[in-house]
């Protein structure tokens, strides 16, 4: 019973240590326009080591953006690389954020997102570095 126990403990241990070596980034809230919006969020990997990520876009309320394009979620970002994630139509007259959630410390991640005008040219309208 006592080894019973002793493991138990030392995995209940064990996951919150993996639990708590997550870390996220998050850009502030961004305010879409009327139409013709597109966003993109860039993560880039400063660290010497690969980082298994997941990026999200959502609303100012939480509700999920879906992406058109993800290069980062799922994947293991090497060291010195860049991937993004890309919405081609952000809903309109709505705010919106990007995070990214790092299997490891996110201390050596930078991120910007990007709110986009798409008429006729695609140009930046406004950016917001991940913190």
């Amino acid at each position: 019973m006592k080894r019973y126990a002793a493991f138990a403990v030392a995995v209940s241990l064990w996951g919150i240590a993996a639990v708590s070596s997550a870390g996220t980034i998050a850009s502030p809230a961004i305010p879409t326009g009327p139409y013709n919006n597109a966003g993109a969020c860039y993560i880039r990997n400063a660290g010497s080591d690969p980082v298994l990520l997941t990026v999200a876009m959502t609303r100012g309320d939480g509700t999920a953006i879906p992406a058109n394009f993800d290069g980062c979620s799922g994947n293991a970002l090497a060291a010195g690389v860049t991937c993004v994630v890309l919405v081609y139509d952000l809903p309109d007259n709505v705010s919106f954020a990007c995070s990214a959630t790092a299997d490891g410390k996110t201390k050596e991640l930078r991120g910007t997102v990007e709110l986009r005008e798409i008429s006729p040219l695609l140009r930046v309208i406004a950016a917001a570095d991940l913190r």
